[in-house]
């Protein structure tokens, strides 16, 4: 990147450089390593046809080369030199690293690594982004690190690299192989060797001879070298709005790494109305963007609203912050079932306890969220639901999914199993191959009727709920909020199509997170077979049966509520 820079005249955008490692000259390296022509050419044209090299395809393509690398030994001159001790764990290394590189990116590696030898800088065939490589050219500083015990890439490969470079250079000999030697923390660093690259007349056992020992870690080192070369110090930029609402000098109360800080009891980004300009715009962060101006009490006392832009459009997204003493608790995620708004779920997060920080949002088309251009699938969901817990400032979460929520829950424990702490699976079961409802319950679900017209759900809720609906039907408006909030039709129907093909069943086992499964005896849209192929299928589960309905957890939420909070806090 340095030599192209310099070539189309941006070289000044470059102050110094840190080298870890590299090595431009191989030809100490280990045999085997340095590819001939034949294998270069064929992993290049598979690299254009498909646009990316695949690994495992660069791997194959490296062993049937003439030196045929193997993971655990390396012909060389004709026979078999079996390889122990550190360099066989590098070679096992090497030929495990399978990470796809893009076409235009391998053609340049590939052309570096075969310019081995004295002539390689003035190749004209050794280019990036077209451009040659004349490595005697970049004047920038430059910060060289080597291996002292790497038996794939001797330091003294890094010396003959350090000779090629312009400019002034300093290099550093860590004590380990490439893995001890770059991962060096200052509390656990002895010691290296350090002098500059001109040091020894060109000798690389010269130069070591000439080093100096130097205590403690090259990371130290580094940080002085670099802060000598940083330019002179500018003035700080003035403090934004955010800086003003959350002064960073006054540490935020009883922080963790799974909440975000508080600001004068708010949660999320800080967003007072004051401090924002009248024509402010939402700031785009990836493809997901929580607007300046979405935090906004609503509803019951404490709860705030959030929107969060995913995808292109808005996300309303509810949270009761947690409140009262003690540390903070893990947060929990409430996926709703299909058609209806999160405010039917209010219920339920009243009944959970004051100190458990809740969260919940809008599907695309549903209650306050904006519809999508088009129909998405489970997994598209799930990802954005990441991102939204990522604008949040949540890491980690603990999830409780409610009927189509409850699927939508195990694909973001399947997919992000790193930001599911645990997991509540209510009412739900695996998709495509769950134990089905009855035809005519399933014709029933087809429409969003019976959350737009109460008189429509009344006369169905006994046949599709089941429970404590069968005698009190009239219930089931109230519940399903039916009639309040709802988006336009097709974010029902967009929610029916995000369930086509999709199962969990053949990846349960992947999910690892601690799970409760609570299951109803008398729920005819969730046959209570589903209950158990979900704990069957997840290894650290448990199923909690009650006697009702598929709504019973909205209808009598306390009993609920005090047992998922018991589960959360085991």
């Amino acid at each position: 990147m340095q030599a192209h820079q310099a070539a189309i005249g941006l070289d000044d955008r470059v102050a110094a450089v840190a080298y870890l490692a590299t090595v431009l000259d191989q030809s100490d390296a280990l045999p085997g390593f340095a590819p001939d022509p034949a294998t270069l050419s064929e992993t290049a044209e598979r690299a254009a046809r498909d646009g990316v090299l695949d690994g495992a395809t660069a791997v194959r393509a490296w062993r049937r080369g003439p030196d045929r690398v193997l993971p655990w030994s390396v012909p060389r001159g004709g026979g078999a030199a079996e390889l122990h001790g550190p360099a066989a764990r590098a070679m096992r290394a090497w030929v495990a690293d399978l990470l796809p590189l893009p076409a235009g990116l391998h053609t340049d590696l590939a052309a570096l690594a075969a310019a081995s030898g004295a002539d390689a800088p003035d190749r004209p065939d050794v280019r990036v982004l077209g451009t040659p490589v004349r490595f005697a050219e970049l004047r920038r500083d430059s910060y060289l690190v080597a291996a002292d015990d790497d038996p794939v890439q001797p330091w003294t490969g890094g010396f003959r690299t350090a000779q090629r470079l312009g400019g002034g250079c300093r290099l550093v000999l860590a004590p380990g192989d490439q893995a001890g030697a770059l991962i060096a923390p200052p509390s656990v660093a002895t010691g290296f060797r350090a002098a500059p690259c001109s040091t020894g007349d060109g000798v690389a056992q010269r130069w070591r001879a000439g080093a100096a020992a130097v205590e403690g870690s090259w990371w130290d080192d580094l940080a002085g070298w670099l802060v000598e070369r940083s330019g002179a110090l500018r003035d700080a930029p003035p403090p934004s709005w955010a800086d003003v609402a959350c002064p960073r000098s006054s540490p935020p109360p009883g922080p963790t790494w799974a909440s975000p800080p508080r600001c004068e009891g708010r949660s999320g980004i800080v967003t007072p109305g004051a401090l924002r300009h009248p024509t402010a715009r939402p700031r785009r962060l990836g493809s997901a963007t929580m607007t300046t101006s979405s935090s906004r009490p609503v509803g019951g006392a404490g709860l705030e609203e959030h929107d969060v832009l995913v995808g292109g459009r808005a996300l309303r997204v509810v949270r009761r912050p947690a409140s009262g003493p003690g540390a903070r608790r893990t947060p929990l995620l409430l996926c709703n079932g299909i058609g209806a708004a999160t405010d039917v779920l209010d219920p339920l997060v009243a009944a959970l306890p004051a100190d458990l920080d809740v969260i919940r949002f809008d599907p695309p088309g549903i209650g306050g969220s904006a519809a999508p251009r088009m129909p998405y699938h489970l997994t598209w969901m799930a990802h954005r639901l990441g991102q939204v817990l990522t604008k949040l400032g949540v890491r980690e979460a603990d999830v409780l999914g409610f009927s189509w929520g409850g699927m939508l829950a195990q694909q973001l424990a399947i997919s992000r199993r790193r930001r599911v702490r645990k997991l509540v699976l209510a009412a739900t079961g695996p998709g495509a191959l769950m134990i089905p409802a009855s035809p005519r319950v399933m014709a029933v679900m087809t429409s969003p009727k019976r959350h737009q017209d109460p008189t429509y759900v009344d006369a169905v809720a006994a046949r599709i709920y089941g429970g404590t609906l069968r005698d009190h039907p009239e219930r089931a408006a109230e519940a399903l909020g039916a009639g309040a909030r709802r988006g336009p039709m097709r974010g029902y129907y967009y929610q029916l199509m995000a369930l086509s093909g999709w199962t969990s069943l053949p990846l349960l086992p992947a999910i690892t997170a601690d799970t409760l499964i609570i299951a109803g005896d008398d729920d005819p849209i969730v046959p209570r077979g589903n209950a158990t192929m979900l704990h069957r299928g997840i290894r650290r589960s448990r199923i909690s049966r009650y006697p009702g309905g598929h709504l019973e957890l909205l209808l009598d939420p306390e009993p609920f509520a005090a047992q998922i909070d018991a589960f959360l806090r085991s």
